[in-house]
């Protein structure tokens, strides 16, 4: 009887470690997607950005400070807002015109996503 006791208790532990490595997974997930959601959203903002300013996506921050940008308020500071999700993040654009985000997600690999060429 001892032995029957044991080996649920072994497998309850079992299980509920199990339950714990899925809870970390969802959270993981969760970020992943909040963290993509808000990269692709700051591509399409800064690709708005560089339409309308014809400015380099990297020094949008200088636009968005100049006193000219009342009318790009909204645009400055929903991307603002949304590159606070995105760790360590860098802003970059290739020589086709192409707008590089990179950042750095909590699994340690850094992640790159790129816009759509103009």
């Amino acid at each position: 009887m001892l032995l029957e006791y044991l080996v649920a208790a072994i497998v309850g532990v079992a299980g509920m470690l199990s339950l714990l490595q899925l809870a970390g997974d969802v959270l993981m997930l969760e970020s992943r997607i909040l963290q993509q959601t808000a990269a692709q959203t700051v591509l399409r903002e800064l690709a708005v950005l560089n339409g309308l300013a014809e400015t380099v996506p990297a020094e949008f921050q200088t636009l968005c400070e100049s006193a000219s940008s009342h009318t790009l308020e909204p645009t400055c500071r929903s991307t603002d807002q949304w590159l606070l999700y995105l760790p360590d993040h860098h802003i970059a654009q290739r020589l086709d015109g192409v707008i590089e985000l990179s950042w750095q997600p909590a699994d340690g690999a850094r992640a790159t996503l790129t816009s759509d060429p103009p």
